[in-house]
């Protein structure tokens, strides 16, 4: 059953390499009708495609640019016969490229759109992260305020240790007490 199915799909693109010269496979009007046209070449896409998920809308580009990559190559074929799995491979080969570049370009937008809206700058002038930072730093000043207050009242409630000295000169250092500090007896 699968020998009727491949033996009722025309091989086209071969028969016009055979019924085309050669040296005139590259720049034939009728080969490369022939290639828009083969069903097997566009069963080949349709294959890949769903492999590759690809949307039908980008067919045509892939198809065109297989073609343009075909051609040069196209002299190389040792039969006729073996159009089809040559062009197999460059149809992978094309559609692997163009995700690679889509993706890459898909990149490249998302950064460009992420350093837009980093630099979007306000009326003022300034731009968002200066005043995001700004904010920041006055919510980290507030805190380290409270933060002096809480301790000033606890310190209040309990009183100063007494093994720490508090005089003027020491009361900012934290750790050993300076030299000059200490009494030599």
């Amino acid at each position: 059953m699968a020998s009727k199915h491949a033996s009722a799909v025309a091989p086209v693109l071969r028969d016009a390499l055979i019924n085309t010269p050669r040296e005139r496979w590259g720049d034939s009007n009728e080969v490369a009708a022939a290639f828009l046209n083969c069903p097997r070449v566009k069963g080949i896409l349709k294959h890949l495609g769903h492999k590759f998920r690809l949307p039908q809308s980008s067919y045509a580009d892939i198809m065109q640019n297989t073609w343009i990559v075909l051609v040069p190559k196209i002299q190389i074929l040792d039969q006729e016969s073996n159009i089809y799995s040559y062009l197999y491979k460059f149809i992978e080969n094309t559609i692997r490229s163009e995700l690679a570049s889509n993706s890459k370009t898909e990149h490249l937008r998302d950064e460009e759109e992420e350093n837009s809206e980093e630099q979007h700058i306000n009326p003022l002038g300034y731009t968002d992260n200066v005043i995001n930072d700004h904010a920041e730093n006055v919510i980290a000043s507030l805190d380290t305020e409270r933060a002096r207050a809480a301790f000033s009242k606890k310190l209040a409630k309990y009183a100063w240790p007494t093994d720490i000295i508090r005089d003027p000169k020491s009361y900012g250092r934290i750790g050993r007490p300076r030299k000059e500090d200490i009494e030599i007896k």
